[in-house]
């Protein structure tokens, strides 16, 4: 394209989608709105910068936006975009387990359902996204830590796969506030039905 790979995301990708909170470099309003990440002790870690292997976990985003990004994948396409989104969550090589892989996206199956899902994390910070594509269906886990959630949200979308037990006894943290519009997102609707839920 004749430019950088940010750009490409963004013109490609993230423009078209609306996602106004991802990107590479950040914003001054992204800068205000990140978390601080921390190690399995729970102590803080500084924000790993990755502009040399950007593919491989430079993109940041937010949950509105991880939400917007799960909706372009799930029901009838309607875009270019989103029909070549589909194509990437076709099955193209088996993978572990009752894995197989498509195009950046694993895909597992659970009896007659499927769970098309991928997971990401640098220092301090994990995230998942999943849903289940017949169902429409899908859930977006963020953590600002190292310990991963893959568990939580491959349980959340089918309760057949168990949770991980945990590793060490839990640490005891802070609760924090979370706006009513976060709480819960039904991305059928495109937001417009939104409720809160206590897991």
């Amino acid at each position: 394209m004749g430019g950088d790979y940010e750009l490409a995301l963004r013109e490609r990708i993230l423009d078209p989608l609306e996602l106004k909170f991802t990107g590479i470099t950040l914003n001054p309003e992204m800068k205000s709105r990140m978390t601080s990440g921390h190690d399995a002790e729970g102590k803080e870690v500084p924000h790993w910068d990755l502009p040399g292997l950007a593919g491989a976990g430079a993109l940041l985003s937010n949950a509105k936006d991880m939400f917007r990004f799960l909706r372009a994948n799930i029901g009838e396409p309607t875009t270019k975009l989103e029909r070549a989104m589909r194509v990437s969550h076709e099955p193209r090589e088996k993978a572990q387990g009752a894995n197989m892989i498509g195009l950046c996206w694993h895909i597992l199956s659970v009896g007659e359902e499927r769970i098309v899902w991928h997971n990401g994390g640098t220092g301090g910070y994990r995230s998942f996204v999943g849903f289940d594509p017949d169902k429409e269906v899908g859930v977006v886990v963020l953590m600002n830590s190292t310990q991963g959630g893959d568990d939580i949200g491959l349980h959340l979308l089918n309760n057949l796969l168990p949770l991980a037990a945990p590793s060490a006894a839990p640490v005891v943290r802070t609760e924090g506030v979370v706006s009513r519009e976060v709480t819960a997102f039904d991305i059928r609707q495109g937001g417009a039905n939104q409720r809160a839920k206590k897991l």
